[in-house]
């Protein structure tokens, strides 16, 4: 029986993907990930969560695996935990607008503040109280 491992791999070279690229997008060491295709590393449940979502897919996409027909189910056509970041960025967006609105209500427009965006050329704004 293939072990998590070579699951592992075989997703990873179905995806297209190389070992340096997993591994900075999982934020995983290479050489951890290195290990880890090569056995000689655990996988955590974060570290398989990790990599499920770097291969658009689910850990038990990864677990069931099919070595031999180099393949797994219908994968999602999103990532599993977009949903829950649906709401998140719900909630941010009214909170940034909020603020707009607050900030439009002290200065009668929303200033520019090139400094955040990386430009720093302008003039920086002061609020005296």
């Amino acid at each position: 029986m293939p072990t998590l491992q070579e699951k592992i791999r075989a997703v990873r070279l179905l995806r297209g993907l190389t070992q340096p690229q997993v591994a900075e997008l999982a934020h995983l060491h290479l050489r951890t990930y290195q290990r880890i295709e090569s056995g000689t590393s655990a996988v955590t449940e974060n570290m398989l969560e990790a990599l499920a979502a770097v291969f658009n897919c689910t850990t038990d996409d990864i677990r069931h695996f099919d070595l031999e027909a180099n393949q797994f189910g219908a994968a999602p056509d999103r990532l599993p935990e977009t949903g829950k970041f649906e709401g998140e960025y719900t909630a941010l967006k009214a909170e940034n607008d909020r603020l707009k609105h607050l900030i439009r209500k002290v200065f009668g427009e929303v200033p520019d503040f090139p400094e955040i965006r990386g430009g720093g050329g302008g003039k920086r704004m002061t609020i005296e109280a």
